[in-house]
C-alpha cells in the first residue's frame, strides 16, 4: 500500500525482518512479495534484528 507513495529514488526500511522468531514467517512473505516487485531493488541486512532495505527504481 506505500509504495505508490514513495518516489522515485526513496528508501524503505524495514525493521525486525529476522528476529524475533515469532515473525519471520510472516516478514520471509513481505520480502519475496517485495523482492518480486521490478520497480524496487531490495536486500536484506543482518543488522540488529533484520532490516529490508529497499529503493524504488521507477
Amino acid at each position: 500500500m506505500i509504495l505508490p507513495m514513495v518516489s522515485v529514488g526513496g528508501v524503505i526500511i524495514t525493521d525486525n525482518m529476522l528476529y524475533p522468531e515469532k515473525y519471520r514467517e510472516d516478514m520471509k512473505k513481505y520480502a519475496l512479495h517485495i523482492q518480486a516487485n521490478q520497480d524496487v531493488r531490495t536486500i536484506t541486512s543482518p543488522i540488529g534484528n533484520g532490516e529490508e532495505i529497499t529503493v524504488k527504481l521507477r
